[in-house]
Order: C-alpha cells, then structure tokens, then sequence
C-alpha cells in the first residue's frame, strides 16, 4: 500500500440500501442531495427494480442526520445460475430532519468480476441554501478478488480502503457471490478523482477513469 495514504476523519464503517439506477459503466457515481443525478462512464441510466432481496451492510448518525447502504442481486438475475450471483445493485441512503435521498447503481447485465471494476454511489445531505453536502454516505462493492480499494482525492492524496467481505448468510439472502464491499459515512463531502481495486499481493485489478461529483472541487 501507498505510504501516502491516509484515513479520513469522522468516517462510519458499515453499511447500504438499494433502489433506482442501473448501468454498463465500469464504475458509478450518483450524487445525491436536494436533487438527485448520475455520473456513469459510457453507460446508460435506467430505473431499477427493488423486488429482490436485499441485505444491510450498515447504518449510523453524524450529528443528527442519519445514513445507511445496503446490497442486493439485480432483477432478473436469479435465472441465470452462478452469472447471476455476479450482478450486484448496491445503494446508499442520507436522511435529516426535512427528509432523505437515496441512489442506487447496478451493473445492469454485465457481471462483477475483477477486472470489469466496481460499483460507487453517494449520497449527500446538503445544507440548507441546498449549496454543500454537510453529511454524504459513501458504498462500493466489487469482485471478492479485490482485497482493498485505492481513492485519489482531487488534491492528490492517495486514501487506502480496506474491503469487508459479505457473510455466509448475506450472500445466501441476496443471492450474491461473497463479494467486497466498504460503506461509510463522513461530514461534509467525499470527493475522488479516481478509483482502483487491488488483490491480496498489491497487483492493480482494476482502474477507474475520472470520476466527477457535484459539490466537489478540484482541489478537495
């Protein structure tokens, strides 16, 4: 790992919830606030459905506002065997006292595997000029190869992200291979410039291309 690396302060490790937006994109980013939108890299945005099971990777509160993430297999997976078990929807919720936001990414009939990457979403609770995210709930999931995740901010710095992996009995609720996920919650934005996923011995598996976010500067 990078020694650069940091870890960034008033972060919550835990968890997800899914709903609305399905893509071919190598990787995802909805930010999401007062209104909600998209960022997927040569991809498509489609409604998604929220039929089939879904299971909580985590939840928590950052002063009085409230976030969770969660997992589930994408609709219209379950017929097609061990493929199928490669096609997660991963989501993130943030909710304050006048209400919550939520998004959702799948990889919309392409499976998960190592070096197709990795699903991001975000959601952001903003201010009340509707001008800053003062609290955003971050999750990712990607192939169970990847072991940890490397975020470049806009500034530069290099953040190392350790993966969990999904449990027995998540996988076998969702209908999931055991992938790798992460899903946290911090104050103010969480902005990236580029993602990439790593195995267990260091070797890159996957690299993202930029990733843009509303409420985020080049400089954060």
């Amino acid at each position: 790992m990078r020694g650069g690396s940091r870890k960034c302060p008033h972060r919550q490790m835990v968890a997800v919830n899914v709903r609305g937006i399905l893509t071919t994109a190598l990787v995802v980013v909805a930010a999401v606030g007062a209104t909600s939108s998209a960022y997927a890299a040569g991809s498509s945005i489609r409604p998604a459905s929220s039929k089939t099971p879904s299971v909580t990777l985590g939840s928590g509160e950052i002063e009085g506002d409230s976030w969770s993430a969660s997992l589930r297999r994408e609709q219209g997976a379950a017929g097609e065997g061990p493929r199928g078990k490669e096609r997660p929807c991963i989501g993130a919720v943030s909710q304050g006292i006048g209400g919550g936001e939520g998004a959702t990414a799948c990889v919309f009939s392409q499976r998960l595997t190592p070096r197709w990457g990795g699903l991001l979403v975000t959601a952001s609770k903003l201010n009340e000029t509707g001008t800053e995210a003062v609290m955003t709930a971050v999750a990712m999931v990607f192939a169970p190869h990847a072991v940890y995740v490397e975020a470049t901010h806009p500034g530069g710095t290099v953040e190392t992200i350790r993966l969990r992996r999904l449990t027995r009995g998540q996988a076998k609720k969702s209908g999931l291979k055991r992938l790798r996920y992460v899903a946290f919650a911090t104050v103010g934005p969480w902005c990236v410039a580029r993602l990439a996923s790593f195995d267990r011995t260091g070797q890159r598996l996957w690299r993202s291309g930029n990733v843009r976010r509303k409420n985020c500067s080049t400089e954060s």
